[in-house]
């Protein structure tokens, strides 16, 4: 059984309180799906029925909002969370060209699943959960998936390349919350920061932007480069030449 049917993310009530606060308790949510949404309609906005990938989709939010830049796509949405999966089933329905895949990361890469071909895959703050070779994996998998010209943006938490940057990244996050936040819900936004994020589990795999960069660049994509980043938060793109 892969890490992924461990995790607190097969769980109906944790993934229902992740998804009502994750824009009171991730800091600039909104603005990285708009910038991933501008990359989309600046590079591929040009021409009609792009194919899409969306790696950890969450309920369905990305693909929405590129459904209302260009109602012409496909896409395939993959999540290892049934209970994911079925609010984007919900909040998509009706909508004709998508289809939805329940497996984890996991399980793509030790399965070797082909997917494809796609023009963009993106994902949101899910390769994060991954260790470092299979990170790696999944940029060859994705990379293959693409075709030629297709483009990956990744928006994600990266691990910042020293203690020092880590408290004060830590610092900033904490003073989002406290300014998005109140009662309970503040609390709870603590409890991401310093209970999540911080538990030995999910930090030691996390792992630096530039390093994450550079198994972009050895998989084979190029024109990689960082779109966003405000601390721990990061959104990276690269195209298949």
């Amino acid at each position: 059984m892969s890490e992924f049917r461990d995790s607190d993310w097969t769980d109906a009530g944790f993934v229902a309180e992740f998804l009502e606060a994750a824009d009171r308790e991730v800091p600039q949510r909104q603005r990285m799906f708009e910038l991933t949404i501008s990359y989309y309609k600046h590079f591929l906005g040009g021409r009609s029925r792009n194919s899409v990938l969306d790696l950890g989709c969450g309920d369905g939010n990305l693909v929405r909002r590129l459904l209302s830049a260009d109602d012409t796509i496909s896409a395939v949405l993959v999540d290892g969370s049934a209970d994911m999966l079925k609010k984007a089933r919900d909040s998509l329905a009706g909508r004709d060209r998508i289809r939805f895949i329940n497996t984890s990361f996991e399980e793509m890469i030790r399965s070797r699943v082909e997917l494809g071909p796609f023009d963009f895959v993106v994902s949101s703050l899910a390769i994060h959960h991954l260790g470092p070779s299979d990170k790696r994996a999944l940029f060859d998998q994705i990379f293959r998936s693409l075709r030629q010209g297709g483009h990956f943006v990744n928006i994600d938490g990266v691990l910042p390349p020293t203690t020092p940057l880590e408290d004060w990244y830590v610092g900033l996050w904490e003073a989002w919350v406290r300014d998005h936040c109140e009662g309970p819900q503040l609390s709870e936004g603590l409890d991401l920061i310093y209970a999540h994020h911080q538990a030995k589990a999910h930090h030691d795999r996390l792992e630096t932007l530039d390093h994450q960069l550079e198994s972009m660049r050895a998989v084979g994509f190029e024109d990689v480069d960082v779109i966003f980043k405000d601390g721990i938060f990061a959104i990276y793109c690269g195209r298949r030449p």
